[in-house]
């Protein structure tokens, strides 16, 4: 075994000592993201103790990443560290959105924001994700849970992972999903995958069609057996499709041979013929460092396709976001894309589902190429482009049939005007092999395209010789006996007639079912964000996004603000292989913005327009009453009128218009929590994004009441801990009434009741003036008992009272034996551990030892005091 080159596991920026200026600290020191080995356990590595770190800021125990600040010195050492793989800066602080993502998967254009797009949100598609516990709370998944089959919950993971496949953005619309109508069913991870072994029931009922599994299994693992297994599940269930992440282990030596940054794809399953792997993109489509390479330790492509894993904003509970990255963060972006595809297909074909191999075939072949031209074993067929999968099945570009052994398939397909480019790939959901073999394929077919001038063309061919020079070398055409799929990518074709050939070169286990989808690249160019419907912050900035094929010739970028009667330059010189820019929404308010991209004689605009509007804020609950709220905000300039929202079944539904700057809204149960957000409306159908939404929470507050007694307050006896150094026998109870309403209150009946026992009745005698506090005592008394922990229950008995919600007050009461510290004693704290840092330390009291108590937060302490 070689030793890995330091080089290759520090990143191209500090390596060359070009450091971010975001990742700067101050005193020669930076933030860097330290990436381990996926055989290591971060909880045995005391990397403190080297001296290299300054200090662990966030880890992630599932990706096996820490952020740390360190000495600049000392990044070699770091990287030098046998068990560290990878070491890069920390990534800029990202946009608190998820729009990102989906523009670059091209996925907004499948669930637009104007009416006359397209609405593939994935629903009717059932996902299973396979993570690290319970999902949720949160709002962005409302009614879209279907079951979880778990009972646990370690982390935040999963939850991360469920917003990007299918979070709504109910609480922030920019976090928003890939499939925000799919629903999801939750399933425990490793080592078990409980998941898996419930496929052949689940399939049926509740009809998981697609699984998402972050998770790894070994690293350069060979056709294991759950490989094989997931194989079998894809050709036997075939509307089923398995997406994995290729795994966070991208400088990582896994034995193929090649040394360190190839072969080490962190699975097992992720191997399988029939599934799909992942490889981790940042928003400019540049692949992590840390993203695992192929090939598979057969030669195989994997990873099989690129989506964005880095710096994704995503849900985590309880109703809140966060950043995370890694191929985690890919895996379920393609999920979500791929939910949005079955949604389409069914669509497309009176509700059938699509065969899993099918919609991977599609991907694959509509994949935009990055890296090496073809297929190459780090962004496997290049980025999902949803926007040319789904016109691949709107316009039924694809064939399905079968072929035997030694038999031959002849197709044809006539190539329209104004393509630069053709893709053909023939695609089969190959029979499973033999647990540990070193050829995972079985059946072997070929494809060879015929072009109208009687030239053959054979498909894609990478060397999976064991060597960096090899396997980083571009793709050839040959023939292919490794993989079951195959592509042969033509530029420029003629408008006529090709002609397709596959020949069951080898079909031990026939006849094999096969599918040929073919891609026309079109010399246009189309925008894909903003499409039409999107909202803007003034000064927001926008990655704009285009497609186009070829790279020759600079881009014009331009935008209007009175629907294309007027253009104003944003950059004239944009790169040609670009297709995307970073650009800076306007700070004028309108609704009838544009986007306009150009180059030589061809150009593309948006297909509805857009606004550019402020976001309303400072949204407050003034008033609630038991069956209404009134809800108020800051006035947003250029606003005539706004819309509020409020979380419904699943998501935020109108609730009211108003031209003011506060509703009251009815149907509002003060029992309940309710969630509310707002959009503001300007002159010419400039309409706002959706703000966060904030939470009412349940109770009655500024609500005013002809007649309203409150029991204000309990004078005695104290709640809490309280210690048996105090006499508590024979204790008078004493309590504060006040009129909160408008009219005179007398002869109120009032009760207590002491640990569960007979209630008291007495009568407070006199007139309680409406503003007026009095202090009740009760005639009876209560006793405390050492050791026990004791509940007193007083309340208000006034049918005349329109407000229960004041009525009652509850005191839990525990009476400890008091310990007595001597004189000139001294207590530290150093050895108490018992509370540590147990979930939900700080939502109870939990003993320390013998004398101390780490009492509830904010209940009896105003800070969660614990012991390390």
């Amino acid at each position: 075994v070689s030793p890995i080159n330091l080089d290759y596991k520090l990143s191209p920026s500090l390596l060359n000592k070009n450091y971010p200026d975001w990742s700067l600290r101050g005193n020669n020191e930076m933030e860097v993201i330290i990436s381990y080995y996926s055989t290591v356990s971060i909880e045995d590595i005391n990397i403190l103790a080297t001296g290299f770190i300054k200090n662990i800021i966030q880890e992630d125990k599932i990706a096996k990443t820490q952020i740390a600040r360190v000495s600049i010195d000392y990044l070699r050492e770091i990287a030098a560290l046998p068990y560290v793989s990878y070491v890069e800066a920390v990534y800029p602080v990202p946009q608190p959105e998820n729009y990102t993502g989906k523009t670059l998967h091209r996925s907004n254009v499948l669930n637009s924001d104007y009416s006359n797009g397209r609405h593939y949100d994935g629903i009717g598609v059932n996902v299973m994700l396979q993570d690290d516990g319970i999902i949720g709370p949160h709002i962005d998944y409302e009614g879209r849970i279907g079951e979880q089959y778990l009972t646990y919950n370690i982390g935040d993971h999963g939850d991360h992972v469920a917003g990007t496949i299918c979070g709504a953005g109910n609480r922030d619309p920019k976090t928003k999903g890939m499939a925000p109508g799919a629903e999801l069913y939750v399933y425990g991870a490793a080592p078990d995958y409980p998941g898996f072994a419930l496929i052949p029931t689940h399939y049926t009922s509740p009809g998981i069609r697609i699984s998402s599994t972050s998770y790894s299994n070994g690293c350069n693992a060979g056709y294991t057996s759950l490989a094989r297994t997931m194989d079998l599940q894809v050709r036997n269930y075939p509307s089923l499709m398995h997406v994995f992440s290729a795994g966070n282990s991208g400088t990582s030596n896994c034995g193929y041979g090649a040394g360190a940054g190839w072969g080490n794809v962190t699975g097992g399953h992720k191997i399988g013929k029939n599934v799909i792997a992942v490889a981790n993109l940042n928003y400019q489509d540049i692949l992590s460092g840390s993203s695992s390479r192929g090939p598979a330790h057969d030669g195989r492509i994997k990873p099989d396709i690129s989506g964005k894993g880095s710096s994704v904003y995503s849900t985590t509970n309880p109703n809140t976001y966060t950043t995370k990255s890694g191929t985690s963060m890919s895996c379920p972006g393609v999920s979500g894309s791929l939910a949005q595809l079955y949604h389409a297909y069914k669509e497309l074909n009176n509700g059938d589902d699509p065969k899993g191999g099918l919609i991977k075939a599609v991907v694959l072949n509509t994949a935009d190429d990055l890296g090496n031209t073809g297929p190459d074993f780090k962004f496997g067929w290049g980025r999902i482009n949803n926007l040319r999968a789904v016109e691949t099945l709107e316009e039924y570009r694809y064939l399905t049939e079968e072929i035997d052994q030694g038999s031959g398939n002849t197709h044809t397909i006539d190539v329209p005007d104004n393509v630069g480019q053709l893709k053909i790939m023939l695609y089969w959901t190959d029979r499973e092999a033999s647990v540990g073999t070193n050829k995972a394929l079985v059946n072997d077919l070929d494809l060879m395209v015929t072009t109208p001038g009687g030239n053959e063309r054979f498909p894609w061919v990478l060397s999976s010789y064991p060597h960096s020079d090899s396997l980083d070398m571009p793709a050839k055409n040959g023939i292919d006996h490794l993989n079951n799929m195959e592509q042969v990518l033509i530029n420029n074709p003629e408008n006529d007639t090709y002609t397709i050939l596959v020949d069951g070169f080898a079909v031990p286990f026939g006849p094999q079912e096969y599918y040929i989808v073919y891609e026309f690249v079109k010399n246009e160019i189309v925008i894909t964000y903003p499409i039409g419907g999107e909202s803007f912050d003034p000064g927001d900035g926008v990655v704009v996004r285009w497609d186009a094929f070829g790279n020759s010739g600079d881009f014009l970028l331009e935008y209007s603000d009175d629907n294309a009667q007027n253009w104003n330059t944003v950059n004239s010189t944009i790169n040609g292989s670009n297709r995307y820019y970073n650009w800076s929404a306007p700070t004028n308010i309108g609704g009838n913005y544009l986007i306009r991209v150009s180059r030589n004689s061809l150009s593309g605009q948006s297909a509805e327009k857009f606004t550019v509007m402020h976001v309303p804020g400072g949204l407050n609950f003034d008033e609630s009453c038991p069956n209404s709220a009134v809800i108020s905000w800051e006035a947003v300039t250029g606003a005539e009128s706004y819309e509020i929202y409020k979380l419904g079944e699943k998501y935020m539904e109108l609730a009211g218009t108003t031209n003011e700057t506060s509703i009251e809204l009815d149907d509002i149960d003060a029992e309940l929590e309710y969630w509310f957000s707002l959009k503001a409306i300007g002159a010419g159908n400039a309409i706002s994004q959706r703000s966060n939404a904030n939470m009412k929470s349940s109770g009655i507050w500024e609500c005013e009441f002809n007649t309203d007694l409150a029991v204000s307050g309990l004078i005695s006896p104290p709640s809490g801990i309280l210690y048996d150094c105090q006499d508590y026998s024979d204790i008078t109870v004493k309590v504060e009434l006040t009129n909160v309403g408008i009219d005179d209150v007398q002869d109120v009946p009032i009760k207590l009741q002491f640990d569960g026992g007979t209630v008291i009745n007495e009568i407070y005698n006199g007139v309680i003036e409406p503003g007026e506090v009095v202090v009740y005592e009760f005639n009876s008394s209560i006793s405390l008992t050492t050791g026990n922990t004791s509940i007193l229950k007083i309340w208000i008995d006034l049918d005349s009272d329109e407000n229960s919600w004041n009525d009652v007050i509850e005191s839990n009461m525990q009476l400890v034996e008091s310990v007595f510290m001597t004189t000139n004693e001294v207590e530290t704290f150093d050895d108490i551990e018992s509370c540590g840092w147990a979930n939900g330390c700080s939502s109870f009291t939990c003993d320390l030892d013998s004398r101390w108590l780490n009492l509830e937060n904010l209940a009896d302490d105003q800070i969660d005091w614990r012991s390390l």
